[in-house]
């Protein structure tokens, strides 16, 4: 099977430093447009796209050919929805109505309202956030190989 000048293919056992003849290591390197004349016609920059630590999506409206998109790390504030449901606990002053969970505590913590606890009693807030659990990973299960590009014909 003949495969065409273009063709990204992921190999492993395979040294990028000495990759199979006609085929190229991605990683982001320039190559020699003359000997590579028809690589050239699709990067006529004459670079390599450099694939380390990326995985390939398919390309369509949104994600269009050629380009890199997403990060390893992502900075993202959590939104009230986004947070798993919680509660905050203290101790609080007798007085305070607004904290009605009641378990056994010592006397004189500091309270919510800048007094003191004389009623022996740990406050819970009322449960804020989302109704789910919640995690965030940035990098999908993956499984690492290195990607070479067919440079030549066969």
């Amino acid at each position: 099977m003949s495969l065409p000048v273009g063709t990204i293919v992921g190999m492993i056992g395979v040294n990028p430093n000495s990759p199979p003849s006609g085929w190229l290591y991605c990683n982001g390197s320039t190559f020699d447009g003359q000997r590579y004349d028809d690589l050239a016609k699709i990067f006529p920059n004459n670079k390599l796209p450099n694939l380390a630590g990326l995985i390939l999506i398919g390309a369509s409206n949104s994600y269009q050919a050629g380009g890199t998109y997403g990060s390893e790390t992502v900075k993202h504030t959590l939104t009230i929805e986004e947070m798993p449901k919680h509660q905050h606990f203290g101790f609080g002053e007798s007085s305070t109505s607004d904290w009605p969970y009641n378990v056994q505590g010592s006397n004189d913590k500091p309270g919510s309202a800048g007094g003191f606890d004389k009623n022996n009693c740990l406050y819970g807030t009322t449960e804020t956030g989302g109704n789910r659990e919640f995690s965030l990973s940035v990098i999908q299960p993956s499984y690492a190989v290195n990607f070479f590009i067919k440079a030549t014909e066969d």
